[in-house]
C-alpha cells in the first residue's frame, strides 16, 4: 500500500495531470470545431486535432493512473 505521507503529493500531481487534460480537452475540441465548421480553417483545426489527440490521450491515461494512485493512498474501497 502507499504511504500516506506522499499523498499530498500524489493529490497535488493529480490536480495538475487534470487540469492539464482538461486544457488539452479544450484544445481538441477547438481543434475539431475548426476543422468541420469554419472551411477556412480546416488545415489548422486538422494540426490541432493530431497534436492535441495524441497530448490528451496520453494525459488521460495519466490521470486515470493518478487516480488509482490516489484512491489506494487515500484507502478507498470499491
Amino acid at each position: 500500500m502507499i504511504d500516506r505521507l506522499r499523498t499530498p503529493a500524489l493529490l497535488r500531481a493529480f490536480r495538475f495531470i487534470a487540469h492539464l487534460e482538461a486544457v488539452s480537452w479544450a484544445g481538441l475540441l477547438t481543434g475539431m470545431i475548426l476543422e468541420r465548421a469554419v472551411p477556412r480553417y480546416h488545415d489548422l483545426g486538422d494540426r490541432l486535432v493530431a497534436v492535441f489527440g495524441s497530448v490528451h490521450g496520453g494525459l488521460v491515461i495519466a490521470f486515470l493512473a493518478l487516480g488509482l494512485l490516489v484512491a489506494a493512498a487515500r484507502g478507498w474501497r470499491w
